[in-house]
């Protein structure tokens, strides 16, 4: 007996299967932005600056993420050097202070 797969069907397959991959992509961005960037492990002062300055480990604005700003200084490819918290941040990330590179 062949067994047949409506169009229907097949549609919703690849509706599921390209939200799978999407959500895979973005668990695995905040799996890395945990190993550079580690809140718990920081004083109320340097969380209190990130939260202040709105500091997202993923950028809402895909044009200007950290690596893109005058003030980030890369120091792997995971992970740089923030010098508004003094502290690690993400290539990823974003904050109200970002400024373009010059």
């Amino acid at each position: 007996m062949v067994s047949s797969i409506s169009r229907r069907k097949l549609l919703l397959r690849t509706v599921q299967i390209s939200v799978g991959g999407a959500l895979a992509s973005a668990v695995a961005a905040t799996a890395g932005a945990a190993e550079c960037v580690d809140l718990k492990a920081m004083d109320a002062g340097e969380q209190s600056t990130r939260t202040e300055l709105h500091w997202a480990a993923m950028t809402p604005n895909p044009q200007q993420p950290c690596s893109k700003c005058g003030f980030f200084m890369a120091t792997s490819a995971d992970c740089g050097q923030c010098m508004i918290f003094n502290g690690p941040t993400t290539p990823s990330g974003h904050c109200d202070s970002w400024a373009a590179k010059s």
